[in-house]
């Protein structure tokens, strides 16, 4: 007996995941995808999603409460597939390591690595992919629809394959820091955000431009990193889910891009 493979629902709790929204259409489309493959219910993490389901509808509506219990579901649902996927990266030689000028580098630009090599889709398995560190390029679906543009260096031409393979290259500075933040976090840079450092009680903090309403703020804390959106018109927190300390977060964010103060207004 062939074992279950739970990738098409992953692909569609990552696509409902992407923009920091969760709307009832949305929950509605996850329950529907459900009912037309029972399958899934028998099954991580089909079977934890129905459960919940099963009682946000009740009585037919979805209150904001509920919408923020299924969030808090997705979320940990993309945090145990990471964790599972995690152990897919490969290390670079060290013969290819970056030029110790990088070492010290503030800017959010990568460094130059002659290194290319083939990963292996890290859901099906199904699919391989060409990765090469020197622009950094993919051949990917996301990288090329989304960040191939994007002027050699940009941190925004990070896929989760770049990510994978950048978080095993050992050289210094803020940007490899956020490569650490993005591969702990299981997520990926929006290609049109830029990035900025700050610290909180000592811990380091990154934080983006918006986009489309949206900033990321990265945060770490006992050597975990935590990821939050924060939308810059609607003064709000993604899925409800506010960090703590969030009032000195929106400071460095304002700081760091004082439009976002200003779209505020």
């Amino acid at each position: 007996m062939e074992s279950y493979d739970p990738t098409p629902l992953i692909d569609l709790c990552e696509a409902i995941l992407a923009d920091g929204e969760l709307s009832a259409d949305e929950v509605y489309r996850l329950s529907e995808f459900l009912n037309a493959t029972p399958e899934c219910t028998l099954h991580w993490p089909g079977k934890e999603l129905a459960t919940l389901l099963v009682e946000v509808w009740k009585d037919g509506e979805i209150s904001l409460d509920e919408l923020g219990q299924v969030a808090g579901l997705l979320v940990e649902i993309h945090t145990h597939w990471h964790d599972r996927i995690a152990e897919n990266g490969i290390d670079v030689p060290a013969s290819l390591l970056p030029a110790a000028e990088q070492e010290d580098a503030e800017a959010f630009s990568l460094p130059k690595i002659d290194f290319k090599t083939t990963i292996t889709s890290f859901t099906t398995g199904a699919y391989e992919y060409e990765v090469d560190l020197n622009e950094p390029s993919c051949t990917c679906d996301d990288w090329k629809e989304k960040r191939s543009k994007l002027p050699r260096g940009h941190f925004g031409r990070c896929c989760k394959h770049i990510i994978s393979l950048m978080k095993n290259v050992p050289f210094r500075g803020k940007v490899r820091i956020l490569i650490d933040a993005f591969a702990s976090t299981g997520t990926t840079p929006h290609p049109e955000r830029e990035w900025c450092a700050g610290n909180l009680d000592g811990d380091n903090v990154f934080v983006s431009s918006p986009a489309y309403g949206w900033s990321d703020i990265l945060v770490q804390s006992s050597e975990k990193w935590a990821h939050y959106k924060y939308n810059v018109l609607d003064s709000r927190w993604a899925y409800q889910k506010e960090p703590a300390q969030a009032n000195v977060l929106l400071e460095i964010l304002t700081d760091a891009f004082p439009e976002t103060a200003q779209s505020k207004k």
